[in-house]
């Protein structure tokens, strides 16, 4: 559901929230407001939110390589965590 706010210099704003995206956005009119609102939820509603399209084994990578060893268990995580039918999976398929 989205809301809308005049803000103090005529433009409208449109805040929108639905399946854990939250959006915002300002507008000339409150029209073009609306119309964005129903193109997000319309979006949303059919799995299209946005996502980067990188493959998990592509963000299991960046993980690897950044975060896994500063951790106690990284040879662990490193090995368990990143093989896997999951890892051809794109980020924009797992929703919140």
């Amino acid at each position: 559901m989205a809301t809308f706010k005049k803000l103090e210099t005529g433009r409208w704003q449109a805040q929108f929230a639905r399946q854990g995206v939250r959006k915002a956005k300002s507008f000339e009119t409150k029209r073009d407001a609306h119309d964005w609102a129903n193109r997000q939820e319309f979006l949303i509603t059919e799995g299209e939110t946005g996502g980067s399209g990188q493959l998990l084994r592509e963000l299991f990578s960046r993980y690897a390589r950044e975060v896994a060893p500063k951790k106690r268990g990284a040879r662990w995580e490193i090995s368990s965590r990143i093989s896997g039918a999951v890892a051809s999976w794109t980020a924009a398929f797992i929703s919140a």
